[in-house]
């Protein structure tokens, strides 16, 4: 509720200083709109520079653990892979970012020494940039080296001619390619963690937890538990015991052998009722690590509204800037809000 309040507050404000500003007749893009488009970039950026960094721990944690079934030479060829790929990552963002710099400090009309020199920074990170990298963890990659390949010269040609704008204006192809890279290629992030949580954490407590239920059957099916106050205290067992089995087995039917005799029937119970203690334990640990994996789902499920927010709100900006006219930059603010408050959730869950 504090959160909720909070966001609404925050885009309350900033929607007011934008609606000020375009009653006013702005002529180039509000610098209220502009400060927030900014802040709320950083806040993204290092919002996805903590989800890159927190993946490359659960790749090096799946791949150290003695319990990962595979080969210690395929564990360490598929390390290698999976943190050249999120380093590839990490270089991608901070292209956007320097691309996202140039772009502001035009709009907000700073002087053109500052530009340029932002501008050269760009140019300089995309033209080093290793876009044959990026383009490894999608399965066509030839439009994005075509991309790159016409436009670092054209960006680099118009900034020497001082042609700043039209520098931008080409340089937003090459982002916009990279942008679309890092959403198709966001769910390597959550296969990640979810090998590390599935494989080295819930997969053991759900084979505990049925090796119980397994148990629990065959004892239960030993049993007639045919007397009244046995009965009743077996079914209240019997019931705990299945809602237990919800989500990692199948139901359980008592069905004792035909005609089978009284047999110690009480004890029997209390070794039942320790059975679901002990089960308890399991199923609460596998559900609490089934939680963390839908937290990690929810936030690539962000991130990837994220990147596509920032594709529309860079190209928004970029059009204020010919134009003169206001930048549609809430939903923007409001997905990166959602982003950090999913990182910030799913990394509560890992506490609990």
């Amino acid at each position: 509720m504090k959160h909720t309040s909070l966001r609404t507050l925050l885009i309350g404000r900033i929607g007011i200083l934008l609606l000020l500003c375009s009653i006013c007749g702005c002529s180039s893009p509000p610098r209220a709109e502009l400060s927030a488009y900014k802040t709320q970039f950083e806040t993204a950026k290092t919002t996805a520079e903590d989800l890159i960094l927190s993946t490359k721990n659960a790749a090096e944690a799946l791949a150290d653990d003695p319990n990962n079934p595979a080969s210690v030479t395929d564990r360490t060829r598929q390390l290698k892979e999976r943190l050249d790929a999120l380093d590839a990552r990490l270089e991608a963002l901070q292209v956007v970012a320097q691309y996202n710099d140039a772009l502001t400090r035009l709009a907000s009309g700073e002087d053109p020494a500052a530009v340029k020199a932002s501008l050269d920074n760009f140019a300089s990170g995309l033209a080093n940039f290793n876009i044959k990298g990026l383009s490894k963890l999608v399965a066509d990659a030839a439009p994005y080296g075509n991309v790159f390949a016409s436009a670092i010269t054209l960006v680099d040609n118009l900034i020497q001619a001082k042609r700043f704008a039209a520098a931008i204006e080409a340089g937003e192809k090459p982002v916009l390619a990279i942008l679309d890279i890092l959403s198709q290629d966001a769910d390597n992030f959550f296969n990640i963690a979810k090998a590390r949580l599935q494989l080295l954490q819930a997969d053991p407590e759900k084979l505990e937890a049925q090796l119980l239920a397994n148990h629990f059957a065959a004892l239960a099916n030993a049993h007639p538990f045919s007397e009244a106050a046995l009965s009743t205290r077996f079914k209240s067992l019997l019931a705990a015991h299945n809602k237990l089995r919800q989500g990692i087995s199948q139901p359980f039917a008592h069905t004792p052998a035909a005609g089978a005799a009284p047999n110690q029937d009480d004890l029997a119970l209390e070794s039942l009722a320790t059975i679901n203690d002990q089960m308890q334990s399991h199923v609460a640990a596998y559900n609490t690590v089934m939680a963390q994996i839908d937290a990690q789902a929810a936030v690539i499920k962000q991130y990837k509204n994220v990147l596509a927010s920032t594709q529309r709100a860079l190209t928004q900006v970029r059009i204020a800037l010919k134009s003169g006219r206001s930048a549609a930059v809430m939903g923007f603010i409001n997905d990166v809000y959602n982003l950090r408050q999913a990182y910030l959730a799913a990394r509560e869950a890992k506490t609990k």
